[in-house]
């Protein structure tokens, strides 16, 4: 049978206490802050005990009436279900302690409690805040307002089953719940946001800010100052948020709630009105104030309307109206209200100011409108107003007799009478004083409700709803439950939406207690408890409650309140046990029985302010108002005049029938929602900070519904506890269960039965207990450990007398050894000083004879070196003169020498000039008569003929003497190809030209000759097709000539010409020449027919015997061509001619002709060098896709790819598209490959080697970044940069790397890449060492470009290991409880079996004569522990060791997985750290000891591993380290702050250290944290510090951590010597210069660094 309960403390009747029992003792003084004081039990008499107090009384108390004290738990608890004994001083307690904490949050169940601060805590509602709760089960974090919205917002958008949610916001006024509600929206907001270039459309602003923005709006016409909060809503407020199917807000819908009206026209000191008046008065601009009469003087404008300046204060503190004001004009246009409209709403607002001002004068029979006092502010509302001065028809007969001739007469006519329409037609009646004032009221009052309305109406239009939303969210910010002195009828409908409310709230705690039985599957009986339907019958029951009698009363004129009050009584007192007439109220009152407690109502006023009164004069006068905006308002209701009738003077509107409406549309509404409930608490009533007022809140506790929730879950089983929470709490009932084979679930029935409990319930993983049930296994539980602690005393005192006997004994030989030892020193002294006398006079001695020496030795030495340099310096003078002789004598004979030698150079040259010229001139004169005969043209054929099969068989003898020069000769084409594909080389060719004509001028005939003669040649084919072939032979013989002559022209350093080429269809003559510094000129020739090609060769002393044999032939077919007789018709073109001779031809060729030549050949020449150049990339992009081995750690595509570009120019020409075809190549193939590790490492080696070889070779020159062009490229980098950002993502180095890259000076000089000149590359100059290229634009670009690509794969590589360890931390940092128990219990049994084992300094390592069963269960627990910590972590390990090899595998730089492991690390670091900050239950002592034990784990690894590919990385893991350190010290409360934090954690900040030691507590040995002293210290600290740094937590680095120079400075030497070429590039003759640098053209086999071969990427 169970024992009957204390219903207030939830305890049995007959006593549980034992002595030293810690209680509660209520205090019954109403005018003490303090409800329960703590006691001690001193005696136990029957059913009573005696009490200590704090203070030292005593006092005696019934058992029953004295609840248990909680376990003492630093910082409470965070779920209040979770305590022992769950009553009325334990949930204040607790509530207590965590406020003193700054933990203002705290559960019970799913109910969040929230104690206002009265400070800013901004680290609590920032978005990394959010973002940590966001999508985390509710319950798993710390309690926040933050994990009700996520709740809400994941049942009712992301669930399986979505249901509609809402959130219920309640509290007394100041207790924060207006600045919850605005949390919770900013949270859905945050998570239901779109992003900002998809939500603003057409300068729209997205619907989540419409909805922010809406708070201030609806705060500053809904809000005002009251005595309790400076901020007070006036109003309730339901806010439905809708969401679609993508969970982002597509709507929202506000609805209202009684808005107290009274407030317009009457307030008291130190109250304000509503927050608007004072707004308008002192921030609107000149031309406002003049649009809306308001004074010039803004700073005390307000105080200038009556109906505000009845209270004298006008502003609040911190708050300045003129930038409220501002800042309420933003929200407006925010929210999408117009100007105008904004302009006319505050129209209204000023018009119900001036009608404050407005007084009356006269008697009964004849008030009207005092216009000597108001004229003005009638004149300004009926201008505000828009009052039509051609008004006519209201005021009966005197409409017609002129009087009412102003708009501010009708107004003020409107005020002080009243018109009646009767069937003779309109009455008009004049009104009293009194009753003037109150129509001017309601005047006032109707303008403000209807402008309140039409303002929630505006903005529900302006966000809009969303019919066809997929989730909804409902708050609801309504009054809290009032008591206050005098209670009016605002308290009354204010009480009654909390009584609905709070039936609502009992119904939904009832049904989680169910829930929850049925869930453990107990067997019980459902628990029934009181509801509050009773009272609610009360006041609404259609025709028999206080409302409908309130109703009935109002329809009689002349009912008084009197009369109200009269007929509750009749109806209700002593017939309903919840109401009650008060018995020494001064005037007619009642008292009703709310479920809060008794609140006694003031009837005076409530008929008054039950009537919402329309009075017809004011209706018929703004609706017909000349301002648009008056005339909505007002518009007449067409249901109410299609009823026609007589009309009175007010037409009569129940407020309370309208509220009681609204309640029942709200209470429906919720009833179809998940409810949500947040109850805000004000600690005190001084609004101030950190002061806990336990009356107070106490009050409210009551007030919001949290008592009754402890009082439904007592009436079932109020302790409930997870199975080893239970067994570690009391096995030591019954140790000897701790030995048998059984589990935790068949021990706690045992321990129960031991107890004697019955009624006891057993569940799947909790044991319930009934009310009261716990105190007696506390007692229990508490005189074993008593009988415990007598035999550990006596041990103690025992082993005491004997430390202080062998103390003793040890002291007394401690003396007698000092004794003697002291005698024998002595005379060891006297022995010491005789010897040291005697060591003492030989030392003096030995120095006196040791300094004469060395003083007689210095002398001898320093004559001796003075006389040594005196014979040096002699003769080194008599040498420096000899040879300044000598070097004047060879230089004057080598001046003489070299004019000698000038001079006669020179002479020889114009003697030759001359000689040549003479020659020239009398061949060209023969030439002219000879070829005026037709016949010496036939025997030139036959002649030239015979010629040119003799220069044929030349020819073939010169190729066989050439085969050995057959690959030097390639190498050559190869450049001249190349030449082509160089756009640098191009221009610089043609400046050449330009250059050549003018020094070519002396040979100019000899070119102009030999072009005659091509072109004579060329005639003769056509008209001789039996000719063709040997006129073809002799114009390649002509060509020879022509190059022979170019390359005597280069010996003399002048100039050099090109060649002749022919194609299929026609003849192509290519003239090209290459000037390259300090070096010889080189003629290219490239022929169309395989047998000719590559025939030429511009060799400087290798081809001087062939460049004989071809001028000797040349000459031969010249003079056989002289001997023929010239044609009749045609002019003599002899087919050669010696030098001397072609002079007098070169006038025939006009400067006209070589242009239109040599640009013929540049078109035919970039026709020819783009096919091959994209027959090349082509290749060289196959190569990049498919090759995949490494030669020496080295990626063969990247060195490849860096030759081939190098080679080719491209990196310092203007313009190409190479760059581009690389980097698309490489996207393309990690396309589809973004979680493969190993695909990614092996693209981040070549992609960096091919970064550090550039960076380390090029050099930005002036094309980059000077002058004009440079301006233009500088212009264009940042849309380069925009448009990496979108094809590569953002990166945190990429800027960086842009910057460098594309900056004059970004490319630092580098050491020359050893190897690079094997190849054969020209243009890269080396300067002290140091070795660079001039790179142009597109060359930087594609560095940028290569950088980010770069950096996209780091950061994938990177984002990959983070997914796979992200789950796994969890296990890491909280430890796996078994049988899902919770973190509020002690110490695991597995713990306290292997206490004495845990440390001999510990008090409990001394304790095993409690209950300790056998060592070996402990150790097996501990060992599964430690395994489970070990599992989890080798599981990270795993993943840290094969991204390692992976990396180590492609060859990846050191200096990269430094950096990538250092990152993993941080985020690992970041996740347990912030982890640990936001759970309750990672902050325990047998939890820190459970992390040491992975992070020992971790830093083996990293040891073991080596500093080479790690680093410094374990220093990222010093905040969790130094975290776990601190949990896992025993003697917290002895350090002080200064140890803390320079010794022990000095990476911590104070925020971080204060977390962690308001949320540690300890489960295995139950020390305590640190001191309060050190706890206040810190506190203090955290106000003073004025960093601006709040949040505790810290942020992952997401950026890239390295720059382009770092990766050039900390790469490897490159080292491109015996490179192997691809085999994809080892047949393709364009790539052959890869082969010079090695001996073959073979490729290995593709393996990485350690030989085992790898797949191809494109696998």
């Amino acid at each position: 049978m169970a024992p009957l309960i204390n219903e207030k403390t939830g305890l049995p009747l007959d006593h549980v206490h034992g002595i030293g029992a810690t209680v509660w003792v209520e205090n019954k003084d109403e005018s003490s802050e303090i409800t329960w004081s703590k006691a001690e039990v001193t005696a136990v008499d029957g059913s009573n005990v005696t009490l200590q107090l704090a203070d030292g009384t005593t006092v005696t108390k019934a058992s029953a009436d004295c609840p248990l004290q909680n376990p003492p738990m630093r910082g409470g608890v965070e779920d209040m279900t979770k305590l022992p004994y769950l009553h009325e001083p334990g949930v204040l307690s607790n509530l207590e302690e965590r406020y003193e904490l700054d933990d203002i949050y705290t559960y019970t169940a799913s109910i969040l409690i929230a104690v206002n601060p009265f400070r800013r805590l901004p680290h609590l509602y920032d978005s990394h805040m959010m973002q940590q709760y966001k999508g985390v089960p509710f319950g798993e974090l710390s309690p926040h307002v933050f994990a009700v919205a996520d709740a809400a917002y994941r049942s009712a958008v992301t669930a399986e089953v979505k249901r509609p949610q809402s959130v219920l916001v309640s509290g007394e006024s100041g207790a924060g719940k207006t600045e919850t509600t605005k949390l919770i929206m900013s949270y859905l907001a945050f998570m239901g946001g779109r992003a900002p270039a998809a939500a603003e459309v057409d300068g729209e602003k997205p619907v989540q800010q419409k909805v922010l923005e809406s708070n201030p709006i609806l705060e500053a016409f809904g809000n005002a100052k009251t005595v309790r909060n400076d901020n007070s809503s006036r109003f309730g407020k339901f806010v439905e948020i809708t969401f679609d199917g993508k969970g982002c807000i597509s709507g929202a819908a506000i609805r209202t709630y009684l808005l107290e009206r009274s407030r317009v026209t009457g307030i008291s000191d130190p109250e304000r009105s509503y927050h608007v008046f004072y707004l308008v008065a002192a921030g609107a601009d000149a031309d406002e104030r003049a649009t809306l009469h308001l004074p010039e003087n803004a700073q005390h404008a307000s105080a200038a309307f009556g109906y505000v300046a009845t209270s004298k204060c006008h502003t609040l503190k911190g708050v300045d109206n003129a930038e409220e004001y501002v800042r309420l004009r933003e929200a407006m246009d925010n929210v999408g209200i117009p100007t105008e409209d904004q302009l006319d709403l505050f129209r209204v607002v000023c018009a119900v100011m001036h009608l404050g001002n407005v007084k009356f004068v006269g008697g009964d029979d004849d008030c009207r409108v005092d216009v000597a006092s108001c004229s003005q502010s009638v004149d300004a509302a009926a201008d505000l107003l828009g009052v039509d001065s051609e008004l006519r028809g209201i005021f009966g007969d005197e409409d017609a007799s002129g009087d009412a001739t102003t708009a501010a007469s009708i107004l003020g006519k409107s005020l002080h009478t009243n018109t009646i329409e009767t069937r003779d037609g309109l009455i008009t009646k004049q009104l009293s004083e009194a009753a003037s004032v109150d129509k001017r009221d309601s005047l006032s009052k109707t303008l403000y409700s209807r402008l309140f309305d039409w303002i929630v109406q505006k903005i529900n239009v302006s966000i809009g709803q969303d019919d066809n939303a997929k989730g909804l969210v409902g708050l609801l910010d309504i009054y809290g439950f009032e008591c206050f002195a005098v209670n009016d009828f605002e308290q009354f409908c204010i009480n009654l939406a909390n009584e609905k409310l709070q039936q609502h709230f009992n119904s939904h705690v009832f049904k989680m207690e169910q829930e929850e039985y049925k869930r453990e599957q107990i067997d019980w009986s459902y628990i029934s408890f009181k509801d509050n339907q009773d009272i609610l019958d009360l006041i609404e029951a259609p025709k028999t409650g206080i409302i409908a009698a309130l109703d009935e009363q109002c329809r009689f004129p002349r009912a008084t309140f009197k009369e109200f009050a009269e007929k509750l009584y009749n109806d209700f007192d002593r017939k309903h046990e919840r109401f009650e007439r008060p018995k020494k109220a001064k005037r007619e009152s009642f008292t009703l029985h709310h479920y809060a407690g008794k609140v006694t109502y003031d009837a005076f006023n409530f008929m008054d302010k039950n009537k919402d009164y329309v009075v017809l004069e004011h209706q018929a006068m703004l609706s017909r108002s000349t301002r648009p905006f008056i005339a909505n308002l007002f518009a007449p209701d067409p249901e109410a005049e299609s009823k026609g009738g007589s009309r009175s003077a007010m037409k009569f509107s129940s407020v309370s029938a309208n509220f009681k409406k609204q309640l029942g549309s709200l209470m429906e509404t919720l009833s179809k929602m998940d409810p949500h409930y947040v109850r805000c608490i004000k600690p005190n009533v001084a609004s101030a900070p950190m002061l806990f007022e336990s009356r107070n809140v106490l009050n409210q506790l009551r007030a919001g519904g949290v008592l009754e929730a402890v009082r439904i879950s007592q009436a079932g089983y109020p302790s409930r506890r997870f199975f080893t929470e239970f067994v570690n709490r009391f096995y030591m009932i019954d140790p000897n269960l701790l030995r048998q084979n059984i589990d935790d679930r068949a021990i706690s029935q045992k321990l129960c039965a031991k107890a004697g409990l019955e009624g006891f319930q057993i569940g799947l993983t909790k044991v319930f207990l009934r009310a009261g049930q716990m105190a007696l296994l506390d007692k229990q539980r508490l005189l074993v450990l008593q009988e415990s602690a007598i035999v550990i005393a006596r041990e103690w005192r025992r082993k005491k007398a004997r430390d202080l006997y062998l103390r003793m004994r040890e002291a007394v030989v401690t003396l007698q050894a000092g004794g003697r030892g002291m005698l024998a020193r002595m005379r060891a002294r006297e022995l010491r000083k005789l010897k040291a006398a005697t060591k003492l006079q030989a030392s003096v001695r030995m120095f006196l004879a040791c300094r004469a020496f060395r003083r007689t030795r210095r002398a001898v030495k320093k004559i001796q070196a003075g006389y040594r340099g005196y014979r040096k310096r002699l003769a080194a003078l008599t040498e420096r003169y000899d040879m300044s002789i000598l070097l004047l004598q060879s230089m004057g004979r080598m001046a003489i020498q070299r004019r000698r030698y000038l001079k006669a150079r020179h002479g020889i040259v114009r003697l030759q000039s001359r000689y040549r010229a003479k020659g020239a001139r009398k061949v060209l004169k023969q030439l002219r008569l000879e070829a005026r005969d037709v016949n010496n043209i036939r025997n030139e054929k036959e002649k030239l003929e015979a010629a040119v099969k003799k220069q044929e068989e030349t020819i073939a003898k010169m190729q066989e003497d050439r085969k050995d020069l057959k690959a030097k000769l390639k190498e050559y084409k190869h450049q001249a190809e190349e030449a082509h594909n160089s756009a640098a080389e191009a221009t610089e060719y043609k400046r050449e030209v330009g250059s050549l004509r003018a020094a070519l001028e002396a040979e100019k005939e000899n070119l102009s000759a030999k072009d005659m003669e091509l072109l004579e040649l060329k005639q003769k084919l056509e008209t001789e097709g039996q000719a063709r072939a040997m006129a073809e032979e002799a114009v390649r013989a002509e060509q020879e000539t022509a190059a022979t002559t170019l390359a005597r022209a280069k010996e003399d350093h002048e100039a050099e010409i090109s060649g002749v080429r022919q194609e299929h269809e026609s003849e192509m003559v290519a003239l090209r020449a290459t000037i390259e510094e300090k070096e010889a000129a080189r003629e290219k020739i490239a022929r169309a027919h395989d047998e000719l090609q590559a025939r030429l060769s511009n060799l400087e002393s290798e081809n001087k015997v062939l460049m004989e044999e071809i001028d000797k032939a040349k000459q031969e077919a010249l003079r056989a061509a002289s001997a023929a007789p010239p044609p009749a018709k045609v002019a003599p073109a002899p087919a050669a001619a010696p030098e001397s001779n072609r002079a007098s031809r070169a006038s025939s060729m006009t400067e006209s002709d070589i242009n239109g030549k040599i640009n013929e050949l540049e078109s035919k020449k970039e026709k020819v060098a783009k096919e091959r150049a994209e027959r090349d990339e082509k290749a060289l992009l196959s190569v990049l896709r498919s090759e995949n081995s490494f030669s020496q750690g080295r990626p063969v595509a990247a060195c490849t790819v860096f030759v081939v570009l190098l080679k080719w120019g491209s990196l310092s020409a203007d313009r190409t598209s190479v760059f581009d075809k690389i980097i698309q190549t490489m996207g393309q193939v990690i396309d589809g490959y973004h979680e493969n590790n190993d695909v990614l490492s092996f693209w981040l080696a070549n992609t960096t080697t091919l970064l550090c070889l550039l960076q380390r070779t090029l050099r930005a020159g002036s094309g980059a970044g000077g002058g004009v062009n440079g301006n233009r490229r500088r212009a264009s980098i940042a849309q380069a940069s925009n448009m990496l950002q979108r094809a590569f993502g953002s990166f945190g180095g990429a800027n960086r790397s842009a910057a460098t890259a594309l900056s004059p000076g970004g490319a630092a000089a580098s050491p020359v890449i050893p190897g690079l000149a094997a190849f054969g590359i020209g243009g890269v100059t080396a300067s002290a060492g140091m070795a660079s290229v001039e790179a142009k634009y597109p060359a930087l670009l594609f560095k940028q470009q290569l950088a980010a690509f770069a950096e996209k794969i780091y950061g994938m590589l990177r984002d990959n290991v983070k997914k796979e360890v992200t789950p796994l931390l969890t296990s890491c940092i909280q430890q796996p409880r078994k049988e899902g128990g919770g973190a509020g219990g002690g110490a695991t049994r597995g713990q306290i079996r292997g206490a004495g084992s845990a440390g001999g300094d510990h008090p409990l390592a001394r304790q095993g004569s409690i209950g300790s069963p056998k060592s070996s269960g402990g150790a097996d627990d501990d060992e599964h522990q430690m395994g489970a910590a070990t599992s989890c972590w080798n599981t990270i390990l795993n993943v840290l060791d094969e991204l390692l090899r992976t990396l180590q595998k492609n060859n990846v730089s050191s200096f990269l997985i430094q950096k990538l492991f250092k990152q993993v690390f941080s985020f690992i670091n970041v996740q347990l750290f912030n982890a640990l900050l936001l759970r309750r239950e990672c902050c325990s002592f047998s939890n820190g000891e459970y992390v040491k034990t992975g992070l020992a784990e971790l830093e083996h690894w990293i040891h073991s591993v080596g500093n080479q590919w790690l680093g410094d990385s374990w220093d990222e893991m010093r905040y969790i380290r130094q975290a776990v350190t601190f949990l896992v010290v025993h003697h917290k409360p002895r350090k002080s702050l200064a140890e803390i934090t320079s010794d022990m954690c000095p990476c911590l900040s104070i925020q971080q250290l204060y977390r962690i030691s308001t949320m540690y507590w300890d489960d295995r040995y139950g020390t305590e944290t640190v001191s309060t002293q050190v706890l206040s210290s810190m506190k203090q600290l955290m106000l003073e510090d004025n960093s601006g740094s709040n949040s505790f937590l810290l942020d992952d680095d997401m950026s890239v951590p390295f720059t382009m120079d770092e990766i050039a400075t900390n790469m490897p030497d490159l080292s491109l010597e015996k490179l192997p070429t691809p085999e994809l590039l080892s047949d393709n003759t364009s790539f052959d210069f890869l082969k010079t640098n090695v001996g073959t053209a073979t490729t290995p086999s593709p393996k990485d660094a350690a030989g085992a071969p790898r797949p191809s990427p494109n696998a």
